[in-house]
């Protein structure tokens, strides 16, 4: 069994009202630790965090010192997923670099980062470049052991995130539009599974700081077959897919956004699609003595 942070420490979990971490958050409160939240707003149901450990607060810098007091590891949910790439760095690379300052001044000992699998030196989105200037910026942070995630597609239950909306939009309609017929290449990983990765992580900071760790199947499938596997757990068939070509998506979206139209996907999701590159997770998984459930929605 791989060394995980002793029970009883004290978690800030970032985010902790979206899909990754309000499991994380009740995952972590289930095993006996403290878990302390920062969030841009409160939420009903779980995780069921004390609304005395509740701290509220907006990236890149209305951060309440407050949150960060017996914090022993800090990990970094929250992001913007879409607008400009101005507003994308400043709160995924300014604010998370911020976070990580305010937990040198407290005295926390782990910071874990979620990035991204977009994150690259040649990243075509913004979304992506703002998740690698962070994981830049990390790296020259000094009194922060500081580990960085690099997920790829987070499955499981929930009614929040990525996975959700897919599920609904394969739900809705009676065949599947994919862009360029569905063959970018996704790396799923569970939430539990992505969870344990943290714990993990938070157990072996002191060997693992500066790491960056890609998180995944390591073989992976296409976003077709994925998409295919949801629609069979929902109604035990398959469906059509119908090929949509990129200029036909990209264009409409690109003005809805300008025009503050909101949608259920947007220009940095679509960039991302087009430049997803295959993640070596093999090696990430075998130094953190873990295996990932297969892929069977």
């Amino acid at each position: 069994m791989p060394p995980k942070a002793a029970r009883g420490t004290t978690y800030l979990v970032t985010g902790a009202s979206g899909f990754i971490g309000s499991y994380l958050a009740q995952t972590l409160m289930d095993g006996g630790d403290t878990v302390r939240t920062l969030t841009r707003a409160g939420w009903s149901g779980p995780p069921a965090v004390p609304l005395t450990h509740r701290y509220y607060g907006s990236l890149p810098g209305a951060v309440p010192p407050a949150a960060f007091e017996g914090v022993d590891v800090v990990v970094h949910c929250a992001a913007a997923s879409q607008g400009t790439d101005r507003f994308l760095h400043m709160i995924n690379c300014e604010g998370t670099l911020n976070l990580a300052r305010a937990a040198v001044a407290a005295g926390t000992r782990a910071f874990i980062f979620l990035s991204s699998q977009s994150a690259h030196s040649t990243a075509v989105s913004g979304y992506g470049r703002s998740k690698y200037a962070a994981e830049r910026e990390l790296l020259g942070l000094q009194g922060l052991k500081v580990v960085t995630l690099r997920p790829g597609l987070v499955w499981g239950p929930g009614r929040r995130g990525l996975f959700h909306q897919m599920g609904g939009t394969v739900g809705r309609l009676p065949f599947i539009p994919l862009l360029d017929g569905g063959r970018s290449l996704v790396q799923p990983v569970h939430v539990a599974d992505l969870c344990r990765v943290i714990l993990t992580c938070a157990g072996k900071s002191s060997e693992l700081a500066g790491a960056v760790l890609p998180v995944g199947d390591p073989e992976g499938l296409t976003l077709a077959s994925f998409l295919q596997l949801i629609a069979l757990a929902q109604r035990g068939q398959r469906k059509l897919v119908v090929t949509v070509p990129w200029a036909l998506v990209y264009a409409p979206v690109r003005a809805a956004e300008a025009l503050g139209i909101p949608l259920p996907i947007h220009t940095n999701n679509l960039a991302g699609l087009r430049s997803v590159a295959r993640m070596e997770t093999a090696p990430s998984l075998a130094r953190l003595n873990l295996g990932l459930r297969p892929v069977s929605i």
